[in-house]
Formats: structure tokens, sequence, C-alpha cells
């Protein structure tokens, strides 16, 4: 079948794709993934023959888990294949981007995976006004914020993984994009792979309504701050962040240390010293 330069289109000129079932991605993200199961294993030979390089990412949605979809959520990500390594026993190593977000109109079985028609999700349709403007720049002052304490609180999980993750994401909107403002912060901070610093907050944008409901993302931007303003790996302990390595040192050096006086007054009876000068009844 010849090579197709897009994904095909349905009757109602919506585009079809086929879906990996696995986590939320957004546009602008990357990540790897490896692909082992038999029909996805087909999803990816057609993608790259029939979609243009292309198939749609979704993750679960528990709540449906009973109209028939097995919890597949309604929202997802177009993602585009950067590479794509064949192993010898048919399994594959890609790389992806996210590339626009989408609405599941309609999804049928083929071959074992799902695949749908879907409608692109328009952000910053033109439906903004000052509420939601004023919303996105506080959206912003939140997230410099929360960047500022990954940074000096060691929440990064190696020295360079904030540039790392903006550079894969390009250039932050302003808030006269409140919508594609909203979908980059909520790429931000649940990262791939992931810094462990946020809730999820990447299917709430994907589902919102509108770009007003997608800056909903500042409630977890104010969550996360609660918890990386303190220094990653400590403790509050009476008003002070103790470091958790140190607590349990002190506790290990308590235990060690109660253990060799148990041991010696022990040696010590037994070798007839003075029970009275030893403290030992």
């Amino acid at each position: 079948m010849p090579r197709l330069p897009h994904a095909p289109l349905s009757s109602e000129g919506q585009k079809i794709l086929p879906l990996f079932v696995l986590d939320p991605i957004l546009p602008g993200q990357k990540t790897l993934l490896h692909i082992f199961e038999i029909r996805y294993r087909l999803l990816v030979q057609r993608a790259l023959a029939e979609y243009g390089r292309r198939f749609g990412m979704v993750g679960f949605d528990r709540t449906a888990m009973t109209n028939g979809s097995e919890g597949i959520a309604n929202y997802g990500t177009e993602v585009e294949i950067l590479s794509c390594h064949e192993l010898p026993d048919g399994r594959f190593r890609l790389e992806v981007e996210g590339k626009s977000p989408f609405e599941v109109m309609e999804r049928h079985r083929r071959d074992g995976y799902w695949e749908a028609s879907v409608k692109k999700i328009e952000l910053d349709a033109g439906d903004e006004n000052e509420e939601v403007t004023e919303l996105a720049n506080k959206v912003i002052e939140l997230f410099d914020q929360w960047e500022s304490f990954i940074r000096s609180n060691r929440w990064e999980r190696h020295p360079e993984h904030m540039n790392q993750v903006i550079d894969t994401l390009g250039d932050q909107p302003t808030a006269d994009q409140p919508g594609a403002l909203a979908v980059w912060i909520a790429a931000a901070i649940n990262p791939l792979p992931p810094l462990g610093a946020a809730m999820e907050i990447r299917p709430a944008v994907l589902d919102a309504a509108n770009d007003f409901e997608r800056q909903n993302v500042n409630n977890a931007l104010k969550e996360s701050i609660e918890l990386v303003k303190k220094k990653r790996g400590t403790v509050d302990v009476f008003g002070f962040d103790m470091e958790v390595i140190i607590i349990l040192f002190g506790i290990f050096g308590l235990i060690v240390g109660s253990f060799v006086q148990s041991y010696c007054r022990r040696i010590f009876v037994e070798f007839g010293f003075d029970r009275a000068l030893l403290g030992v009844h």
C-alpha cells in the first residue's frame, strides 16, 4: 500500500487515527515507546505505511469502564513517529512527539486495537476575554515561582532536567494564548520522564471544555508549590527543615547504640563485673 503523507479522513471529514492506549501525552512532549504487543506492532506498521507516521495516544478513564470502551479516555493527542527501530523479533522502539490534541468522535476495533475518528481541539479559538487573560497571567506568575523552587530545592532529577524539559517544549506561550499556555504549563509540570513534583493534570487539560477551564492548572501549581518550596528529601521537625537522611542516620545510631550497650552489659555480667556498678538489675 502506498505511503500517505497524512492520516486518512472519514466520510465526515474527520481524521482517522489508530489509538495507542497507555498514558496521556501533550503537544510538544516527547517520549520513548517499547512496542511488544502483537496488535500494537501492527498499529506501528500501519502508522508508518498508511497514516503518515502518526497515531493517537490516549490514557485511561476509569469512569468509562462500563460503556464498552474499556476505560479509554475520550480525549488524547496525535503523535508523530520521530524515529523507529524494528528489533529482530518484531518489536519496535519508537520516539514520538505530541502534535495536537483531539476529541474521539467515534471508535471501532481493528485487528485488536482501537481506531477512531477524531476532531482536533482548537486552542485559543477566539473566545478569550479579560477574565481568561487575567487568569493566564496568574498562571505565568505561579509557574515562575514553581520553576524557581524546582531548580533551587533539588527537585530536578539531574542538573539539566528543567532546561531539557523547556527546550523540548519550546517557547512558553503568552497570556494572549491562554489555551496553548495551559497545555504548555501542564506539559512542563508533568514532564516525560516525570519529576514527581506535581499532581497529574494532563488528562484534565485535554478534557477541559474551553480555555477558561484549562486555567485550572493554577490549582495544580499551587498544590505543587506547597511541596517544592521545601528542599527535596527534608521534613518539618519543630519548624525546621531536616534532612531525611540525617534523621535516618540518627535513628540508626540510637538503635545501634542501644544494642551495643545491651551487649556490653551482658558480657560484663558474664565476666563477673559488679552488677550495681553497671546498673544491671
